[in-house]
């Protein structure tokens, strides 16, 4: 049941245990009513209803038959709005396909999505189900989901992850905040526990609080640069870089990109094509020769651990590993590359 979840990339989830507790009661009533976990990007939605649901099927006695869970996927949404690069969503269909997959049927045969709905309702009547619909961000993927929460929420327990706040009759809202003070010192020392910095001072701590906020990514990008760089000399920059979340990100991805050696920017631009949801070792060095990329095993996985050093690239902690971007570093990616085509344009021009 536990393999139909995406792999965790996170090596201890830290949160406020009470907000698990909720999913928990909800999935425990078994009243049916669909739950949408909400919250701005970057932090660790989906993360958290995972988390949710494998502490709950761990404790509960209660095993659905199903448990299915569909991602949409995110485009390339740059820091620079003109070099934007496009990444397709799933659109409805595709949505509806994947999770027919997931049950064995193959829906795409039929003309219209209602009877695909229709199909996916008769296959879950009568079982015990969960679907999570993941990742939903803008209006028209709102729709998308409240379409499929309509048509399956009588047959099956939906789940929907939306940053795009969704308006439902009966359904019931958990919001997903930004951590606490407490939990962000805890996942700090974590970090710097796994990245093996040695012992770093509450006080740093605090003033990264201070400057970043609980924004869970933002601050595992933070911490990782203390391998390379004094805590003064990481503080300054956050406070100057400090007046917008935009230039704050942009600064800390530039500084950590500053950090890599030549090979290993040259690995993380090639990994631009790693798909959302994550891929083992082969498919990883298949994505990297698809991007261009040409190096030994040896020295693509001494790069890989750069790039997992500074936390650039996501890891799961059990065998057999699967390797993942976060959706802001494919953002920083899109803006490299838009970049990097930019100077060979111009390269290119004035050799004309």
């Amino acid at each position: 049941m536990l393999s139909s979840l995406p792999a965790a990339t996170y090596q201890q989830w830290i949160g406020d245990e009470s907000e698990l507790a909720r999913i928990h009661r909800h999935l425990s009533e078994g009243g049916g009513a669909p739950l949408f976990v909400t919250g701005i990007g970057g932090l660790g939605k989906t993360s958290f209803l995972r988390e949710a649901l494998v502490t709950w099927l761990e404790a509960s006695p209660y095993k659905p038959d199903h448990l299915l869970w569909t991602t949409v996927v995110q485009p390339l949404v740059t820091l620079d709005s003109r070099l934007a690069a496009p990444r397709r969503r799933h659109t409805f269909d595709q949505l509806l396909a994947d999770l027919g997959a997931q049950l064995g049927l193959q829906v795409n045969a039929l003309p219209s999505n209602e009877r695909k709905l229709q199909m996916l309702a008769r296959a879950l009547r009568g079982t015990s189900s969960i679907v999570v619909i993941d990742n939903v961000e803008t209006p028209d993927e709102a729709t998308m989901a409240l379409s499929i929460v309509d048509a399956l929420s009588s047959v099956a327990q939906v789940l929907v992850t939306t940053r795009y706040q969704i308006l439902h009759s009966t359904g019931a809202s958990i919001p997903v905040r930004e951590l606490s003070e407490k939990h962000a010192h805890q996942l700090l020392r974590l970090e710097a526990a796994r990245l093996q910095l040695g012992e770093v001072p509450e006080e740093v701590f605090a003033n990264f609080y201070r400057l970043l906020g609980g924004h869970p990514h933002a601050l595992k990008l933070a911490v990782a640069q203390l391998a390379h760089l004094p805590p003064d000399a990481a503080l300054r920059g956050f406070q100057t870089h400090a007046a917008s979340s935009q230039s704050l990100f942009h600064y800390i991805y530039e500084t950590a990109w500053s950090l890599l050696s030549p090979a290993a920017q040259d690995v993380l631009l090639g990994l631009w094509v790693l798909p959302p949801q994550g891929a083992g070792w082969e498919d990883l060095r298949l994505a990297f020769q698809a991007g261009g990329g040409m190096m030994s095993d040896e020295e693509l996985l001494s790069h890989v651990a750069e790039l997992a050093a500074l936390n650039l690239i996501q890891t799961t902690a059990d065998h057999p590993i699967t390797y993942s971007l976060h959706r802001l570093t494919y953002n920083y990616l899109s803006y490299k590359m838009g970049l990097r085509e930019a100077a060979t344009g111009d390269e290119a021009d004035e050799q004309v």
